[in-house]
């Protein structure tokens, strides 16, 4: 029901988060402002996008469920296109009104009534009722301390994944510090790019690869099928302590994982031969779905086991000759 006086909240950012924030709120009766540091919404997917970036999640579960894209629209969007979608959200349902650009809170202090007091860049302070902070967990860079302290010493150029825009900005020998899906796109753009010279990859806890695409339909709507979704006996669900917690998660495992070896010849991911995660399981990792420069990775590992590799010849695309990507596991 709506209420008789509008609590004010401030929403910060201007991603698909704080899109559809400030719409449900707006819907319950609040009256919702938006603020957006950039000069356009999209958040992330647009101040940090680069080229050939794709969403490894597809458009039947990214999408909102109260506007869906038009049947043409890619499995997978680029950022680009990603972003137009969240445009024509904007426009569908009126919220551009409710945003202030080029505007960055520097400040949010609480009251002793409740309220908050909330300085933008522009030097402007207002009272909210609440504040929404939807900036992103990808916003803020993070850096390893290694890079940090060393990057006097280092006479290359250090350059954080959140930075990266085009292959352009790779020259000589590349070194990529992580493993997960960031990492492995820059991964394959760096080695298969004219300039190549050589690829590493330096990572702590590895990787489960898997891929965004399982033969012509999107993994994710593989996965929320019937055996996915249907019920649970309390007995049996994740976490819920009993005798046969995790039972069925237990056995898809088991079943994905001989599936995953009969097909590629590794059953710690997808036509993945390094670079294993400590635990193997269903519902346990965060799983990196992009797979293209697996067989670079792969490539000095499968010269070397060629009866294994007729496991999973089959996923491998034609490679550019006489390059690979070195991965080494590291101890900090």
């Amino acid at each position: 029901a709506a209420m008789a006086s509008p609590s004010t909240v401030l929403v910060i950012g201007a991603g698909p988060s704080g899109l559809v924030c400030a719409k449900t709120l707006r819907e319950h009766g609040f009256s919702p402002v938006v603020v957006e540091a950039d000069s356009d919404i999209g958040g992330t997917f647009r101040n940090k996008s680069y080229d050939q970036g794709h969403l490894v999640s597809s458009k039947y579960i990214t999408a909102f469920s109260d506007f869906r894209p038009p049947a043409d629209f890619p499995d997978h969007p680029s950022m680009t296109e990603y972003v137009e979608y969240l445009k024509q959200y904007v426009d569908k349902f009126s919220l551009r009104e409710l945003i202030r650009f080029n505007c960055r809170v520097s400040q949010v202090e609480e009251q002793k009534d409740g309220t908050y007091a909330v300085t933008t860049s522009d030097d402007k302070t207002a009272q909210y009722d609440a504040v929404a902070v939807c900036s992103g967990v990808h916003n803020v860079p993070r850096i390893p301390k290694l890079c940090a302290s060393g990057a006097q010493q280092f006479t290359g150029k250090i350059l954080h994944s959140s930075q990266y825009r085009s292959v352009d900005q790779l020259e000589g020998r590349v070194l990529i510090v992580g493993s997960q899906e960031t990492a492995m796109d820059i991964a394959y753009f760096a080695v298969t790019r004219p300039g190549y010279v050589s690829v590493d990859m330096a990572y702590r806890r590895g990787w489960l690869s898997i891929p965004h695409v399982l033969g012509t339909k999107p993994l994710d709507t593989h996965i929320t099928n019937l055996f996915e979704c249907c019920y649970q006996h309390r007995w049996i669900e994740q976490g819920s302590g009993a005798l046969l917690s995790g039972f069925k998660w237990a056995v898809a495992t088991w079943f994905i994982r001989l599936g995953l070896y009969l097909g590629t010849g590794s059953s710690v991911g997808y036509n993945q031969w390094t670079g294993r995660v400590t635990h193997v399981k269903r519902g346990y990792n965060y799983i990196t779905k992009s797979t293209a420069a697996q067989p670079y990775i792969n490539a000095p590992l499968k010269a070397r086991r060629p009866i294994r590799r007729l496991f999973g010849g089959w996923v491998d695309n034609p490679l550019l000759p006489g390059r690979s990507i070195a991965t080494h596991r590291a101890s900090v």
